[in-house]
């Protein structure tokens, strides 16, 4: 194995802030941990692996001191993957270690929101995995006109860095445009439109696409219920109870009978979450007809309240389907310590930890990739909830390395 100390002298550049190692540094002094890009440099260690097919590779650590850290943050030292060598045909090559490059060692997915204001290379560098979102009220603002350009740029950006696709979602009754309400409230309407839609989405990608095989496919998205204030579940109202949802999985399964089908709600990774009891009963229904292949967890970390290791596995497995944690992000508007990135990350850790150790887990998505360009920030207008693990300038923050560290120990252990 060549040294990469020579082969790749640009991966141990001590000043330019788009190397390895400055960005390392500079994650640990926005949490408030001083150590120098020579410390860092000089600590490096080698750890020699091989894959699942038994090829060798070499990653290339720091590991991060107990004593750098607060005594309650002690859990975020260890091993931190910083770059990483696998074998060629004829060569070692070094690069970088990226989310998706360690993930990928784990048979794991670590996705994002594939969004328009991120430079396209990070996004594709750092994730095996992207959502494309289907606004339904911005795609078909008049009936029968689809406006497909974002949503296909977005599938088409993952497709060509062989990302996993989501889409997201075919269903949500609480966002559908005013010429749907406009057409009323009975069931023989509602389900026309249903499966008009429905069909129209996954006839449009297996056109351009195939079987959409592997996929992941968001069939309905937080159901039932005016948590939103646009008028309630249009689709609940309509057909006067849940049923419609049985009816968008009979559907998506026939025309995606390939695809990973997925029933998703908020609110649904604690045991006692607001929308978990809801979660259990449809899936064990849809699972009684063999209509979905999973369960997705919107986890919007909005006070800062801290992750539960425990409940989260104690909630999926209570669910009894694989699942997929499809939206995270951890709000810290709320906190304004100067520890406040360390606790981010120890959550982030403890999440991604608890996703991993389940052995239920299908991947695990970030929303947003980038501070400034988070739902909070833009939508919400909290510009300190900084909830992302990429900061404004879309640095990584102490999170990222949190994530990176745990797909490592995932390996090691």
């Amino acid at each position: 194995m060549p040294d990469p100390r020579v082969t790749n002298p640009e991966l141990f550049d001590l000043h330019n802030p788009n190397a390895p190692i400055p960005q390392f540094v500079n994650a640990m002094k926005m949490a408030g941990i001083e150590i120098t890009a020579e410390q860092v440099a000089q600590g490096i260690t080698y750890e020699a692996l091989k894959d699942k097919n038994g090829n060798p590779y070499v990653v290339a650590v720091y590991n991060l001191a107990p004593s750098l850290l607060p005594e309650q943050y002690r859990d975020l030292a260890g091993p931190i993957p910083l770059m990483i060598a696998e074998k060629g045909k004829k060569w070692w090559g070094w690069t970088r270690c990226y989310l998706r490059t360690i993930a990928a060692l784990n048979d794991f997915h670590i996705g994002t929101l594939l969004l328009p204001d991120v430079n396209p290379n990070l996004q594709v560098y750092e994730f095996n995995a992207g959502t494309a979102t289907f606004n339904w009220p911005r795609r078909e603002k008049t009936e029968g006109n689809i406006n497909w350009g974002w949503p296909d740029s977005q599938v088409e950006l993952a497709i060509k860095n062989n990302m996993r696709v989501t889409i997201q979602h075919l269903i949500w009754g609480g966002e559908v445009p005013d010429w749907v309400r406009q057409k009323g409230y009975s069931k023989e309407v509602a389900t026309d439109v249903l499966k008009k839609h429905i069909t129209d989405i996954l006839n449009h990608y297996k056109t351009k696409y195939g079987n959409l095989d592997g996929w992941i496919i968001n069939v309905v998205n937080e159901p039932l219920g005016d948590r939103y204030g646009n008028g309630g579940d249009y689709f609940e109202k309509s057909f006067g109870d849940d049923s419609y949802i049985d009816l968008a999985f009979q559907i998506a399964r026939k025309l995606a009978p390939r695809s990973i089908l997925v029933y998703s709600d908020t609110n649904n990774h604690s045991f006692n979450g607001q929308n978990t009891a809801q979660t259990k009963r449809i899936v064990d229904r849809l699972r009684n007809q063999n209509l979905v292949d999973a369960v997705g967890l919107h986890m919007h970390i909005k006070k800062g309240e801290p992750i539960d290791y425990e409940d989260i596995i104690k909630t999926t497995n209570y669910f009894g389907l694989p699942f997929l944690i499809e939206e995270f992000d951890f709000n810290l508007s709320s906190k304004t310590s100067s520890d406040r990135f360390l606790y981010q990350a120890s959550n982030y850790k403890t999440a991604l930890r608890a996703a991993l150790d389940s052995g239920k887990c299908l991947g695990f998505t970030i929303w947003g990739t980038g501070d400034k360009i988070s739902w909070y920030e833009t939508d919400l207008g909290q510009p300190n909830a900084d909830a992302t693990p990429f900061d404004d300038n879309f640095y990584p923050k102490i999170a990222y390395y949190a994530m990176l560290q745990v797909l490592l120990q995932s390996i090691l252990q």
